[in-house]
Parts: structure tokens; sequence; C-alpha cells
């Protein structure tokens, strides 16, 4: 579904202040005995905001229920990536997708400067939450002044993946922050694990996504 084009798209700038400006779009998947979803997808900020929201609404308009899975696959790069930065947050559970990822798992959230023949090391990871179940990750550089957090839900979102590409510059210095439904395994192991979801026919659930710029050493303190 990520792929789709939207067929609406919506511009909305709100008339009372802070004038929220918001972009959103339905996208419909329909896959032959497979899929029947609707996803309307709406990215939002206020003007002069450091915050950018995604909120997302999820439809099975099939008259059976249905599985599905998300991960928001959010990437950043320099120049809050750099050797020393840093991934932050109330991490439960991590464990490594692969032998090759079990390598790095002692330094898991740290970084390299850009490293030729890195390869991808991705962590699956649990995070604690707040009483409303939220809760904030974030990156930030070796310096500590600038960097980006993301709050999310983990009612709707219970895993998060760190996706780590410290390879070239070229070829693709970057590191991905990823709330999610489950861990990127095959379906099957998903499956197997209880962490592929569904919904009734006619069923709705929503995600909210919000990510947060942080330009100084107070910011990034504290969040």
């Amino acid at each position: 579904i990520a792929n789709t084009p939207a067929s609406e798209v919506e511009i909305i700038i709100e008339e009372q202040p802070k004038h929220r400006i918001r972009i959103r779009g339905l996208v419909s998947e329909r896959i032959f005995k497979i899929g029947c979803f609707d996803l309307w997808t709406e990215v939002s900020t206020d003007i002069g905001s450091n915050k950018v929201r995604f909120n997302d609404e999820l439809i099975n308009q099939s008259e059976y229920p249905q599985e599905y899975q998300i991960i928001y696959h959010a990437n950043f790069g320099p120049p809050i990536l750099e050797a020393a930065a840093k991934f932050v947050g109330p991490v439960k559970e991590v464990f490594p997708l692969n032998d090759y990822a079990s390598q790095g798992l002692s330094g898991f959230d740290t970084y390299l400067e850009p490293t030729r023949d890195y390869g991808e090391q991705v962590y699956c990871m649990r995070m604690s939450a707040d009483n409303q179940k939220r809760t904030t990750v974030m990156l930030h550089n070796a310096a500590g002044n600038q960097g980006v957090a993301m709050h999310y839900d983990t009612f709707t979102l219970p895993a998060f993946n760190l996706w780590k590409n410290t390879d070239t510059v070229s070829d693709g210095y970057v590191t991905g922050l990823e709330p999610a439904t489950g861990f990127p395994f095959n379906r099957s192991v998903e499956r197997e694990n209880n962490r592929v979801r569904r919904l009734d026919p006619k069923e709705a659930v929503r995600f909210l996504v919000d990510v947060e710029v942080l330009s100084n050493a107070s910011e990034v303190g504290a969040t």
C-alpha cells in the first residue's frame, strides 16, 4: 500500500490559530481474495511548529476479517547521524534480527562513521510507555545539540525496529526509526508469534506518530 498513489487528496488550512495545515489522502489496497483496505493517511503541522504528525486510519472494507501489518519507516541521516550519534528510548526488550546484527548488539544504540561494507543491522525492540500507552524515542548527534524525536502509541504500534545502515555516504549512510505492529520477519514467522493483527469487517484502527525536530542541547536534554 505504501507505493500506491492516493485516489483523493485534500489540503486543509484551519482558520483558527495555530492555523494547522493538513494534507490527507485516500489510498486503497485491493488484492483479489487477500486484501480490501482503505487507508486515510494524513500529515499535518501547525505553522511555526517543530512537529509533524502522521494520523492514519486503516479500514477493513471486506466482509471478512483481514490481517494487516504496518511499519513507519522514518529515515534519518547527517547531520544528526554521525560517528558517536546515539539512539535513546525506554527499551525494555531488544534482540537482533539475525546473526549479523548480533555482532553489534552491545553497541546497538550508538553509530559508526560511514563504514565500507557495513551491511545492515536491525534490532527488534519493545518500549515502556506511560499510562496512555504513549512512548518516545530519540536520535541525537554526538554533541547532543541536534536530534529528532518520535512520539507514538504502543497500543496500536507495540513493536519498534531500529535499522542501522551506516555504509558509505553515496550508498546510503542512514538509519531507520520504525514504530510498528511487529518485526520485519516473514509474515509466517510473525503469525506464529501472534504479531500479525486482524481487523473485523468494516472495523478501523488509527495510528498517531509525531516527529519532533530538536534544534539545541536544551531540547535534546529535555526529551
